[in-house]
């Protein structure tokens, strides 16, 4: 057995015993929890914790994502922190994803939020999206977001991305859109494809 393996068993141990912590259904387990996300602790750590305090902890959990992870220093603890309100079922997650997608100084940060934004999906999520196309400084945010509605279920983002490729000003926006939209494999962006084609 080599060290990575070692350090490799380790932290699976310590991954199931955070999970372990989150799914006892008592206040001491959120106590727990809070202890091991603060800063300071490894950041893998803190990053598992945030997950399973999204997963298993309810209106508590979210509470706490609140507290440690939007502030947070460490972009990276942000960016993966994102993933963790998306996991939430509290009604008040998505709006923190969407605050982040809005407001954190990370473009990073920002992407990431916007790409579990589009796991969730729904209209509110959808424009949501589309605004972060429109409207955020940064040309590669504007880009994650485009790919984002490429994966709204069901086909939701083909129109949303049939419309950025028409309206965007932005030309490597419009190309991303056509890009996805070409992935899609959807007749709606065939049609629109055969229509720029036959131009």
């Amino acid at each position: 057995m080599t060290a990575d393996d070692g350090e490799g068993q380790g932290r699976k141990q310590s991954h199931q015993a955070v999970m372990a912590i989150a799914m006892h259904d008592t206040p001491a387990a959120d106590t727990a929890l809070e202890k091991l996300i603060q800063p300071g602790r490894p950041p893998k750590l803190r990053e598992n914790v945030a997950f399973w305090l999204g997963v298993e902890r309810g209106k508590k959990g979210l509470e706490l994502l609140r507290k440690y992870v939007k502030g947070d220093s460490d972009e990276n603890f942000r960016a993966k922190g994102t993933l963790a309100f998306s996991q939430s079922k509290e009604p008040g997650a998505v709006q923190d994803l969407i605050s982040m997608a809005h407001t954190d100084p990370s473009s990073h940060v920002r992407g990431q939020a916007i790409f579990w934004m589009s796991q969730i999906g729904g209209r509110k999520v959808a424009e949501q999206i589309t605004d972060a196309i429109e409207n955020d400084p940064e040309t590669s945010v504007k880009k994650k977001a485009v790919f984002a509605l490429s994966q709204l279920q069901g086909g939701e983002g083909v129109p949303l991305l049939i419309n950025v490729a028409k309206t965007s000003k932005n030309p490597a926006v419009r190309k991303q859109a056509i890009f996805w939209l070409g992935q899609s494999h959807d007749p709606r962006a065939l049609d629109y494809l055969e229509q720029i084609l036959a131009r």
